[in-house]
């Protein structure tokens, strides 16, 4: 068996400055030295980015790296462990899984809240079992999290504590099944921009004419009230829509509540939002469908070809 750790920083791997006190990110040596100390060196080899971060700051280039580098060492290993921040790695690991085809291997995220190197710190174990689970063949040949003894599917997992040690939560589709008889393929660039806007009763309109005036933006992820309700919008708003739709903007809606799915045809403030060409993400996490789109984006699809992948699930989202 073996295992490939990529540490790409985070609190798993920070350690103190000298001068300030405040954490920063670290190197692999730590990592390597706690390895050798539980005997699960035999097992693993370790390997880091360039440049180590502070997850909150993993954009596209960093997404590149990473992707780049599973997909050189994909044949050279029996699974992969990608050490990182709490803070994104839901979004990273969803993306991550949305890219991946034929994916025949586990690839498994894990952190802590606090670092290795304290006292009671969580990344111990979840450093230690996540190890432990893939030389036993514990995990499924999918992209996941393990975090506080639990394995999340990636495209499902979300943060819900800042600072607990139990800090995720996901919703797992059990029919989900695999890709089976499909070459392995990782998509490594991604290029595109997507913004989330959260309404409020009390929004003047001039937060979304302003993500609609920025050409840079591919897509617009709306937070919507209850099961997918909005504020009457101007003609104006419309119009501006409407164009910047027929240009290929894809405008998605979610609800801003944290269980149920949408149903935006039993309110009439709900109904307009298909006849606008909105597309519903039902009750997929902020993360998955912030990923899900930056994935289909890069396919260069039709109009209609995006809506149809976008309702279709691909990944157990």
């Amino acid at each position: 068996m073996k295992i490939l750790i990529i540490y790409t920083g985070g609190t798993i791997g920070m350690v103190k400055d000298n001068l300030s006190k405040a954490l920063k990110p670290g190197g692999v040596n730590g990592i390597d030295t706690f390895l050798k100390l539980e005997n699960l060196d035999q097992y693993c080899e370790t390997l880091s980015i360039k440049e180590p971060i502070d997850s909150s700051s993993f954009d596209q280039r960093y997404y590149t790296e990473l992707s780049s580098l599973i997909k050189d060492k994909y044949y050279n290993y029996d699974s992969f462990l990608i050490l990182m921040g709490t803070d994104t790695m839901a979004y990273v690991s969803s993306l991550l899984s949305f890219c991946i085809s034929g994916l025949s291997k586990p690839i498994l995220f894990t952190g802590g809240q606090k670092s290795l190197y304290e006292q009671k710190s969580d990344s111990i174990g979840n450093l230690k079992e996540a190890i432990v689970g893939l030389k036993n063949n514990s995990f499924p040949n999918e992209v996941g999290v393990y975090f506080a003894k639990q394995w999340h599917r990636a495209v499902a997992v979300t943060k819900q504590h800042s600072s607990d040690s139990d800090a995720y939560e996901s919703t797992m589709d059990v029919h989900y099944v695999p890709d089976i008889g499909v070459d392995f393929d990782i998509c490594t660039e991604i290029s595109n921009t997507v913004a989330i806007l959260k309404l409020t009763p009390f929004d003047s309109e001039l937060g979304l004419l302003a993500l609609l005036k920025e050409e840079k933006i591919n897509a617009i992820v709306l937070e919507v009230f209850g099961a997918g309700n909005l504020p009457n919008l101007s003609d104006r708003l419309t119009t501006i829509m409407e164009q910047r739709m027929r240009q290929g903007l894809k405008v998605v809606v979610t609800s801003q509540c944290a269980y149920g799915d949408l149903d935006t045809g039993r309110y009439h403030s709900g109904s307009k939002l298909s006849s606008l060409g909105f597309l519903e993400a039902g009750g997929m996490t902020k993360e998955s469908i912030v990923a899900k789109i930056l994935f289909l984006l890069e396919k260069n699809l039709s109009t209609n070809e995006f809506s149809s992948m976008f309702q279709k699930k691909i990944r157990g989202e």
